[in-house]
């Protein structure tokens, strides 16, 4: 007879202790796009947490440490949804716009906006903020991004150039787009405007550089 292996006690700690620290994270996301930075507390949090401040210190250190971990999920999720879309066998229009598109719309959600406001107005008094934000969003899209460019000159797609200024341009004027309107308002992002976007940058960057 076969015995069940059994998963150690130790790991069961682990897992469950990682789960709680995701569950306050997630809480703290919503609290703070509600809120704001400065307004929001860690007893706030602990009340909707529906625990006791003490909980939360064994998990975070302070109030900017628990930000930057808020912050570095959502930038992964950002960076997550789009780096994959990077490779790809479509062809090259088809695969930019794809990806663009995608961008434009996870950068302009409602929650990557809030955590963007909150960054940029932070970042002076914490720049560590602002720094550890871009290496995980917007450098590790950057970077999925070089070595796209850098296939699509190899195959004859896109003329020779700088493979990380190209990627910088498209990233960019993505943002641009993205930022133009929602920055600035409670407006929720318009597909039909992501779409028209999308391809605006698309044809920008064909122009450009395309062989």
């Amino acid at each position: 007879m076969t015995e069940t292996p059994t998963v150690p006690a130790l790991g069961r700690r682990a897992a469950r202790k990682e789960e709680r620290r995701k569950a306050i994270v997630a809480v703290a996301l919503t609290v703070f796009c509600e809120q704001g930075y400065a307004a929001t507390t860690m007893s706030a949090i602990a009340a909707r947490l529906g625990g006791s401040k003490g909980t939360l210190w064994c998990y975070f250190s302070s109030k900017e440490d628990l930000f930057l971990a808020v912050a570095w999920e959502v930038s992964g999720k950002v960076a997550e949804s789009v780096v994959p879309l990077l490779d790809t066998a479509l062809p090259l229009p088809e695969a930019l716009n794809r990806f663009c598109r995608h961008f434009i719309q996870t950068i302009s959600s409602t929650e990557a906006i809030a955590i963007y406001r909150m960054i940029v107005g932070e970042s002076g008094q914490f720049p560590e903020l602002g720094r550890r934000f871009r290496d995980r969003n917007v450098r590790r899209i950057e970077t999925a991004l070089t070595a796209f460019v850098v296939r699509q000159i190899q195959a004859g797609t896109l003329h020779e150039d700088d493979p990380a200024m190209m990627a910088a341009a498209i990233t960019s004027l993505c943002q641009i787009r993205a930022y133009r309107d929602v920055l600035w308002s409670s407006d929720s992002p318009d597909p039909v405007r992501i779409a028209a976007d999308a391809d605006f940058v698309t044809e920008l960057i064909l122009k450009a550089y395309r062989a």
